[in-house]
């Protein structure tokens, strides 16, 4: 089986290696790899000299366009994907977040409700259907070995 990864994901390793002599292990990279490696390094520059990966120092104006980098703000959560588009998108991860700011703590207060010997049930009753399994592929393998006749 062959791992792949999908495209946008393979932009990280473009960042820095534009100028890097090792070819060799990265591969020769396209003209758009080659524009957004710069940008990540713009960006990445940026941010270090100003604080703001949009303004090329502290007194500049933001940029715009594919050079706008949004602050991200809550309710908005807005957020620049880095990738060869650019483009700034909302709500990255929202429902893996959800999962962990509602049903998790839901699950952690309904837990934390139990009484001992319920969670121990609990403990038990899975226990008992993992040995069920068990015994099931048992029995199975037993009905079909052949019988032995006196």
């Amino acid at each position: 089986m062959a791992w792949r990864c999908p495209r946008r994901r393979t932009t990280i390793r473009v960042w820095l290696s534009i100028y890097s002599r090792d070819a060799y292990l990265h591969g020769i990279m396209s003209d758009e790899e080659k524009e957004v490696s710069v940008k990540f390094m713009k960006f990445w520059t940026n941010f270090a000299k100003s604080g703001d990966p949009s303004r090329s120092d502290t007194s500049s104006s933001p940029g715009e366009g594919e050079w706008a980098w949004p602050t991200f703000t809550i309710p908005e959560l807005n957020y620049k994907e880095l990738s060869f588009e650019m483009k700034v998108d909302r709500g990255l991860k929202a429902d893996e977040c959800n999962f962990w700011n509602e049903f998790e703590p839901e699950l952690q207060s309904f837990v934390a409700s139990m009484d001992q010997s319920e969670l121990e049930w609990r403990e038990e009753f899975s226990g008992w259907q993992d040995d069920l399994e068990e015994w099931r592929m048992s029995f199975s393998d037993y009905q079909n070995e052949p019988t032995c006749e006196t």
